[in-house]
């Protein structure tokens, strides 16, 4: 049986993981706002659902990896590091307001947006050794909160479809 729960649980990442990729390749489809920065997060949904359903290890290993991958089919280096920073600082930020449970998933997506804008905009900073990059940050604040309010009502949405346990799957070992 434990041969079969490993099995179970990889397939269960590895079809996160397609599913992330799937909505990082149509996001990377739209056509850019005009500001740098400013994207839907649309694989936000899927680092959500594997917050609330398997914990912090899950979440956090399928989103670095989604944005490895992401970046090798249709991104350059240097946004797979701003990725993996804003991605890193988010997914951590989300997993300590998710485990407080005061705030709902949109709430917890909406501070993961404003962290993961935060953290690329450090590490800007610390790329071009200047502060000036800080001139983006009221728009993306407001749109790290805007768009991270709409994919965490998304996240809720499937959250609210999904068994209210914590899935099986992440229970395996």
């Amino acid at each position: 049986m434990k041969g079969k729960a490993y099995a179970r649980r990889t397939a269960f990442f590895g079809v996160m993981l397609a599913l992330a990729l799937v909505l990082s390749f149509v996001e990377h489809q739209l056509p850019s706002p005009g500001i740098p920065g400013i994207k839907l997060g649309l694989a936000n949904v899927v680092a959500l659902i594997l917050l609330y359903k398997t914990g912090l290890p899950g979440a956090l290993g399928v989103n670095v990896l989604r944005v490895v991958l992401a970046n090798l089919l249709f991104g350059s280096v240097a946004s797979m590091v701003y990725g993996l920073c804003g991605g890193i600082l988010a997914v951590l930020c989300m997993a300590l307001l998710c485990r407080s449970g005061r705030m709902s998933p949109a709430g917890v997506s909406a501070a993961g947006g404003i962290v993961h804008n935060l953290a690329q905009l450090l590490c800007a900073t610390l790329v071009t050794g200047s502060t000036a990059v800080f001139a983006y940050f009221p728009a993306l604040l407001i749109s790290g909160t805007l768009c991270g309010l709409l994919t965490g009502l998304c996240a809720a949405g499937a959250l609210r479809a999904l068994p209210n346990s914590r899935n099986e799957v992440s229970k395996s070992k």
